[in-house]
């Protein structure tokens, strides 16, 4: 969607852009006394595009929404009593400006918006409080409904990875392992799409340990399946010999918890199965690596 090129050189929102390219710069160096300094730019950024969005152009409001994300991510890092409130309301008031955005008209435009209630969902993360999980819960699948029912926008997998990524440690943190590892699994489909872009490539290191600790202990004996598939779209992304370190140690993990289950199950109808499940999984641990082999609880 073309954007009227005289309306967006007023003067307001040229001295806006100053402001807010000063602000990113300096959240991008960090440390506290850029993050404060940063934070001034912004809203100085802020105020002079608030009355511009109601003009009409959908870029002033699309403007106008980056920068109170922007506010947010500063008031994320600001170790202050009082900035993750202020963050949340950052957030929320970039999905209320972003909102009216016709999500057909740009992609950029839903990818905003997305980017606002993805990180709206890490700030109510925070805490482990139920009321706030499930809001950040609701908040990603809101942004997932928007964003799946666009997929061949092939510019917002990193986005789209990242809400899936973030949904498995939310349902994570509620006890939802089996809805957080499927998340997780869904989160390295989609990384399976990408032509090696690096923001991809970055994100399916952490999809890959959640998933390989998720199974270790959890479903154990569907750890060969996991790293059978998965190992070589994580070794291939990240540093040498970062992945299969992951999958050791998920291996011995998962032995650990089969022979406990084993055990367990002694004398019981399902002590058949523990055994032959826990000798499967030891003869693939031998098979794929000497480290493999021993187990740990």
């Amino acid at each position: 969607m073309a954007s009227p090129a005289a309306e967006l050189y007023l003067p307001d929102d040229a001295e806006a852009s100053h402001w807010a390219q000063k602000g990113i710069a300096l959240l991008q160096e960090g440390g506290p006394e850029n993050l404060r300094a940063a934070l001034s730019c912004i809203d100085a950024a802020t105020r002079l595009r608030e009355p511009l969005h109601k003009r009409g152009n959908p870029w002033y409001r699309y403007n106008l929404g980056g920068m109170w994300i922007n506010r947010g991510d500063i008031l994320r890092q600001l170790a202050e009593k009082d900035a993750p409130r202020q963050a949340l309301a950052a957030y929320d008031r970039a999905w209320e400006v972003l909102a009216p955005l016709p999500a057909d008209a740009e992609p950029l435009f839903r990818r905003r918006r997305t980017l606002a209630r993805l990180n709206r969902a890490g700030i109510l993360m925070v805490e482990a409080n139920p009321a706030l999980l499930a809001d950040a819960l609701a908040s990603l699948e809101s942004a997932l409904a928007e964003m799946l029912g666009h997929s061949g926008d092939e510019g917002a997998l990193p986005l789209l990875i990242s809400l899936r990524a973030t949904q498995a440690r939310a349902l994570a943190q509620q006890g939802g392992w089996p809805g957080a590892i499927e998340a997780a699994e869904e989160g390295l489909a989609l990384a399976r799409r990408s032509s090696g872009d690096p923001l991809v490539g970055g994100l399916i290191g952490g999809l890959f340990q959640f998933c390989a600790e998720a199974y270790a202990r959890h479903q154990p004996h569907f750890v060969p399946e996991f790293l059978d598939e998965a190992l070589p779209l994580a070794d291939a992304a990240g540093p040498a010999g970062a992945a299969r370190l992951v999958a050791d140690r998920a291996l011995r993990h998962a032995l650990g918890r089969m022979a406990h289950r084993s055990f367990e199950a002694r004398g019981t109808p399902d002590a058949e199965v523990a055994l032959a499940r826990f000798s499967q999984l030891r003869r693939y641990a031998e098979r794929r690596s000497p480290l493999g082999a021993g187990a740990e609880d």
